[in-house]
C-alpha cells in the first residue's frame, strides 16, 4: 500500500480510474533497481540514495519515482554501521549527553570536542568512530546491506497491485466475483481470517460483497488495512472481476471502480497461503474443544449454507452422529451488519433446520453502539482470551438434549397411539418431557381422561365408579378398589374427585378419613 497522496487516478462521469504502470514504464523501473544495487555495492546511505531518486522525479512523475522507492524499499534489508562493530548508538548517545550535562552545554566547537573525546576515552573508542556512530541508527544514515532479487516487470507488478490496495483502503464497499471454486476457498478463507464484513450471494456464480472501511465510524485504518491485505488474494485467482465504491475526500460524491482480470493489467501475485488455521484465535479454539473430549467432532470448513439466494460458509462445524451444529466467527461488525447476518442465521434455520453458534469478538465493535445481546445462538468473546469453549461446549449440550428429547417424544407418543388403539385401560405419559406432556389432553385420544402423568380410560373410570357405590364411604376401602382397577397411587385423590367425591379428614390417619358424594 502507498500514501494516499501517491494515488494517481482521474474521475471521470462517476467512475474512477487507476493510473497503472505497463511495459513503457521498465525503463523508469530498471533504473531504480541500478541505483538500489550500486547504494549496496558502494556501502552508501539510505540519505544518499534519497538524493539519487530525488533527482529523478524531475524526469519523471514525482508519484511514480516515489512509488517505485517505496515498492523497493520494503524489498531492503537496513542496517546501521554501528551493527558492525556491536555497538548501541543509543547508549552513545546516552554517554555523551551525560557528559554534556555534567560539564554543561559545549557552546565552542572545542568543548565538543573534549566531550567527545572523553566519551571515546572511557569506551576505548577512536573519537572519529564515536562520532561516526553517534547517529548510525537514524533513517538517512542506515545503510542497504541486502535487497531482494527482483526485474522491473516485477517491480510494476508490485507496484500496480499497491495502487489497487491503496484505492480500496477507503472504499465504501467491495464486490468481488471468482469463477474457480479452489479459488473461492482461498478468498473465503482470507475474509474470515481478516475479520471483513461480508455477505455471500449466489446465482449460478458466487458473489462476495466486502463491507468497506468508510461504513464504520471508527476502526477505519485498521479495517482499511484489512482489506488492502485481502487484495493479493483476489488478483490472484484465475479469473476475477472487482467493483469497489469509493468517496471523494470531502465525502460528498461516489466513485465506482472496476477492474478485472480481463483488463490485461500487470499486477503481482504471490501464492496462496496453505495454513491450517486462518487466525490464532480458530487454532486455539479448535485445539481446547478438541481436549474436553465431548464426543463431537470439530471440522473447519464445512459445505456452504444456501437459503433465499444468499451463501453462508461458517468457520467450523460439530458433528456428532447425523446432528450438525455451525459455528460463525465474526470479527468487525456494526449494530446493522450484525442484525443481518443474525436475520440470515434465522432463515438459515427456518429453511434448512441449521443449528448455528455465532462467536462474536467484542473488542472489533464499531461505535455504532451495542446491540442488546438476546439471541441465545450468540457467543461473545475478546481477542485476548480468545473464544470460550466451555460457552460453546454448554451450547451444544442443550441442542444435543433438545433434539435427543424431541426424538424420544417422538417415539413415546407413538408408542402411546399404539396403545389407545389396543385400548389398554392405564396410559403411563412419565417418559416424556414436560413440554411435551403438558401438551397432552385426554380429548386427544377418544376414550380417555389425562389424569396428572397418565391417560386412564374412560371405561375403567366408570367400572370404578360402580364399584365404589357399592363399598361404603371409607377412604380406605376406596383406595383399595382403586388398586384392584389399577389406577396408579398418585391418581387416588384426582380420580375420586373426578368421580364426584369429597375426602373428610377427621385426623391424619388415613383409616379415619370418609368420602362423600359431591350433590348436584
Amino acid at each position: 500500500m502507498l500514501p494516499l497522496a501517491l494515488l494517481n487516478i482521474k474521475r471521470r462521469r462517476g467512475r474512477i480510474y487507476v493510473s497503472f504502470l505497463s511495459d513503457e514504464h521498465e525503463e523508469l523501473a530498471s533504473l531504480m533497481i541500478e541505483k538500489f544495487n550500486k547504494s549496496i555495492e558502494y556501502n552508501a546511505t539510505k540519505g544518499s540514495l534519497d538524493d539519487e531518486i530525488k533527482a529523478l522525479e524531475y524526469q519523471y512523475d514525482y508519484r511514480i519515482v516515489r512509488g517505485l522507492y517505496i515498492v523497493l524499499e520494503r524489498l531492503c534489508k537496513f542496517k546501521s554501521k554501528a551493527e558492525y562493530y556491536g555497538v548501541d548508538p543509543m547508549m552513545l548517545r546516552r554517554r555523551v549527553f551525560e557528559e554534556s550535562s555534567r560539564r554543561g552545554y559545549a557552546l565552542t566547537e572545542y568543548e565538543r570536542l573534549s566531550i567527545l573525546e572523553s566519551v571515546a576515552k572511557h569506551l576505548g573508542m577512536d573519537v572519529k568512530m564515536v562520532e561516526d556512530l553517534l547517529l548510525s541508527d537514524l533513517p538517512h544514515n542506515m545503510l542497504i546491506v541486502n535487497i531482494e532479487n527482483i526485474d522491473p516487470h516485477t517491480l510494476i507488478a508490485l507496484y500496480n497491485l499497491s495502487l489497487i490496495q491503496t484505492l480500496l483502503f477507503r472504499c465504501i464497499r467491495l464486490e468481488c466475483t471468482l469463477k474457480d471454486g479452489a479459488d473461492w476457498k482461498y478468498l473465503l478463507r482470507g475474509v474470515k481470517r481478516l475479520g471483513l464484513m461480508y455477505t455471500l450471494e449466489y446465482n449460478d456464480s458466487m458473489k462476495c460483497i466486502i463491507e468497506g472501511p468508510l461504513s464504520l465510524f471508527k476502526l477505519t485504518d485498521m479495517y482499511g488495512t484489512s482489506i488492502a491485505k485481502l487484495v493479493p488474494t483476489i488478483v490472484r485467482a484465475k479469473e476475477w472481476n472487482i467493483k469497489a465504491w469509493t468517496v471523494s475526500n470531502d465525502k460528498s460524491k461516489s466513485y465506482e471502480f472496476i477492474l478485472s482480470s480481463n483488463d490485461g493489467i500487470n499486477i503481482y501475485r504471490y501464492e496462496y497461503d496453505e495454513g491450517i488455521y486462518d487466525s490464532s484465535i480458530e487454532e486455539r479454539f479448535a485445539n481446547t474443544f478438541i481436549n474436553y473430549r465431548t464426543g463431537w467432532s470439530i471440522r473447519r470448513e464445512p459445505e456452504p449454507l444456501i437459503a433465499g439466494g444468499r451463501a453462508f460458509i461458517p468457520d467450523f462445524v460439530f458433528e456428532k452422529g447425523a446432528l450438525k451444529v455451525y459455528l460463525e466467527i465474526v470479527g468487525f461488525w456494526t449494530k446493522d451488519y450484525l442484525a443481518r447476518k443474525l436475520e440470515k442465521i434465522r432463515e438459515l434455520k427456518m429453511n434448512n433446520g441449521a443449528e448455528m453458534l455465532i462467536a462474536i469478538d467484542k473488542t472489533l465493535a464499531s461505535s455504532m453502539g451495542n446491540i442488546p445481546i438476546t439471541e441465545s445462538c450468540i457467543i461473545l468473546f475478546d481477542t485476548k482470551d480468545g473464544i470460550p469453549v466451555a460457552h460453546v461446549v454448554n451450547h451444544l449440550k442443550k441442542i444435543e438434549n433438545k433434539v435427543y428429547y424431541t426424538s424420544v417424544d417422538t417415539k413415546v407418543l407413538e408408542s402411546i397411539s399404539s396403545m389407545v388403539e389396543e385400548g389398554i385401560p392405564v396410559i403411563d405419559l412419565h417418559d416424556l418431557t414436560h413440554s411435551s406432556n403438558d401438551l397432552i389432553q385426554g380429548d386427544k385420544y377418544k376414550g380417555y381422561t389425562k389424569v396428572r402423568s397418565y391417560l386412564i380410560s374412560n371405561s375403567l373410570l366408570e367400572y370404578v365408579r360402580t364399584a365404589i357405590d357399592g363399598i361404603g364411604d371409607r377412604l380406605s376401602d376406596a383406595y383399595t378398589l382403586l388398586k384392584e382397577y389399577g389406577v396408579p397411587e398418585e391418581c387416588y385423590i384426582d380420580v375420586l374427585s373426578l368421580l364426584g367425591y369429597d375426602i373428610i379428614w377427621n385426623s391424619i390417619d388415613v383409616n379415619d378419613a370418609v368420602i362423600v358424594k359431591r350433590r348436584g
